[in-house]
């Protein structure tokens, strides 16, 4: 996730933190929008 975009890396740590959602789905959600 290094390479994401910061508005990228801020919507995840939006939705793990803000949202409650697991890591693992914070990283799905990483792999489903990079495509």
């Amino acid at each position: 996730m290094a390479e994401a975009p910061p508005v990228l890396r801020e919507f995840l740590g939006y939705i793990g933190t803000v949202k409650g959602k697991s890591p693992k789905t914070v990283e799905e959600y990483y792999l489903d929008l990079r495509t």
